[in-house]
């Protein structure tokens, strides 16, 4: 099974070294160890280490232009649905709160729905300082009012191959994309799994406004 996993990048590139290695160790002796990553670099002012990630199968997708964290996935994943074959499409921060570990759970998750489903991961726990909750507890409070309905997943879900055109045309996944694929009525689903910790980013403020 071909798989493809997305993940944008905003000078956090420490953070894409560890975690490339952290997603080899953890498929290599699973059913899911033919896999490549897409990095979708967000106009970074920081130059990526080539060398760290050589021997890794990473592309990296260069933007002329900082568009902020969502547009930047919704990017990736237009790009990915006209130059892919992968069965499955994965998208997950870089910064080490999506954790690899959970990688074989959320695709045997999607595996199991026949590939019927986008399959996200629910937060059952956030490891996050005071400042950010506040900021989190707003932003979800605007999402219910806005929505009506609550939220309480990120960007770490699989997109199987099927559904992957259907994703690319739902406008609001550029402003936003897990609530736009709530409000677009496709099928989904919620995996529960604890966040894991943040290896290294950005300053807080900046990490919520992307």
């Amino acid at each position: 099974m071909k798989i493809t996993i997305l993940t944008p990048c905003f000078n956090d590139w420490d953070c894409l070294n560890q975690l490339v290695v952290r997603i080899k160790d953890v498929l290599h002796d699973t059913v899911y160890n033919n896999y490549r990553i897409v990095v979708v670099n967000d106009c970074s002012s920081l130059e990526p280490d080539l060398a760290a990630i050589n021997g890794h199968p990473v592309e990296i997708i260069h933007l002329n232009k900082n568009l902020g964290h969502q547009k930047a996935i919704a990017i990736g994943l237009s790009y990915l649905n006209k130059n892919t074959d992968s069965e499955l499409i994965v998208v997950m921060d870089v910064d080490g709160e999506d954790k690899p570990e959970h990688l074989p759970i959320l695709l045997d998750e999607a595996v199991k729905n026949k590939q019927k489903q986008v399959i996200f991961a629910q937060r059952t726990k956030r490891k996050e300082s005071f400042f950010f909750k506040i900021f989190y507890k707003i932003y979800k409070n605007i999402f219910i009012l806005l929505t009506g309905k609550v939220i309480n997943f990120g960007n770490y879900s699989v997109v199987p191959k099927g559904l992957l055109d259907k994703v690319t045309h739902i406008s609001d996944i550029w402003n936003h994309y897990p609530g736009g694929v709530m409000r677009s009525r496709l099928p989904y689903k919620s995996v529960g799994l604890e966040r894991g910790f943040r290896l290294g980013c950005l300053s807080e403020s900046h990490r919520f406004l992307q």
